[in-house]
């Protein structure tokens, strides 16, 4: 709160009416934090991405972004896709599977939610990374998400995934959900509509 107050110039209690109305309208939500001497503070984070990416790229250079600055523009753009985005369509990729994808398979009830908690399978010289697994009883759900499955999601990414699946866990018994912002490849779709197994989501940017 002393942060906000110093940085807008409005008294402490004003800074508090706003939050307060913020966090009504889910713009904005309180965290409690430890701070480096180990007291506990509140900090208030945007909910959303896009509030996120407006105030860090656009609110501060929109002078510049009107006046057609195209070395700003360009770089703000770059800094958006190879940071904001990708972990944009994760949250959302995990949003998904905990409130809407895990109910489309009815004989999967794992309690708890999937987290994005990379996890790495290894043996030998074999190595896949999965951005969250469950696990309940016999049972499995990995989860992965691509910028770009047309490039990434072939015949030899497939066969990974298979095999990092069965070396957790057995295959039938378990459901693997691809995510992606961009259309499937023809493979991978045609490899999704005959295995169980697997299926993949596409995720609209602009669109909760």
């Amino acid at each position: 709160m002393s942060k906000i107050g110093k940085f807008t110039g409005f008294a402490y209690n004003k800074c508090d009416s706003y939050l307060s109305a913020l966090i009504s309208c889910g713009i904005v939500k309180a965290e409690k934090t430890l701070s480096k001497t180990k007291a506990k503070k509140t900090m208030y984070v945007l909910t959303n991405n896009y509030f996120r990416l407006w105030y860090l790229y656009v609110y501060r250079n929109r002078t510049e972004i009107q006046l057609g600055n195209e070395v700003l523009i360009t770089g703000i753009i770059r800094n958006i896709i190879e940071k904001e985005v990708h972990e944009f369509h994760l949250q959302k990729a995990f949003m998904l599977v905990n409130e809407r994808i895990l109910d489309l398979w009815t004989s999967f009830r794992i309690s708890g939610k999937i987290l994005y908690a990379p996890k790495i399978i290894q043996k030998d010289d074999f190595n896949y990374t999965f951005d969250g697994i469950a696990r309940k009883a016999g049972k499995a759900i990995f989860v992965k998400v691509y910028e770009d499955p047309i490039e990434n999601l072939k015949k030899a990414e497939l066969e990974k995934i298979r095999r990092a699946v069965s070396l957790v866990n057995t295959y039938y018994d378990s459901h693997i959900y691809i995510f992606s912002k961009r259309r499937f490849g023809d493979y991978a779709v045609k490899e999704a509509a005959r295995d169980d197994t697997l299926s993949l989501v596409e995720m609209e940017r602009l669109k909760f």
